[in-house]
């Protein structure tokens, strides 16, 4: 079972997809499957955006982007981001249609309730 899913980006002059970890296991363990994940997916050339918020159990800290060559990634050199509004909308709205393929189980129990019912965080 995968630890993460793969998803275009809503804003694809930002971001060519976005990663989202769906439990404890840390995608960026998994470099490799996720790079042919995206190949599979096309492969542009760009930069993308994980979101760790599964994984981390906190909002702090929980983007980051890692640049793709269309093949594999840059040396590992992940970099915190801040993103816009509309990547948090489209990160609340994955988590709340995906609540059977996401462990929450690292979340408060405030953050939990926020996630279910698809609020920014």
């Amino acid at each position: 079972m995968k630890h993460y899913i793969v998803c275009s980006s809503p804003d694809r002059s930002k971001y060519v997809a976005v990663v989202f970890a769906t439990g404890t296991s840390r995608p960026q363990d998994k470099l490799e499957e996720v790079e042919a994940d995206l190949r599979k997916q096309g492969g542009e050339i760009g930069k993308v955006l994980f979101d760790l918020l599964a994984t981390n159990g906190t909002k702090t800290r929980r983007y980051f982007s890692l640049q793709f060559d269309g093949s594999h990634f840059a040396p590992v050199r992940f970099h915190r981001v801040e993103p816009d509004e509309q990547v948090r909308k489209f990160s609340s709205e994955f988590f709340a249609a995906h609540l059977d393929q996401v462990d929450l189980s690292l979340l408060t129990p405030a953050l939990r309730f926020a996630v279910k019912r698809g609020i920014a965080v």
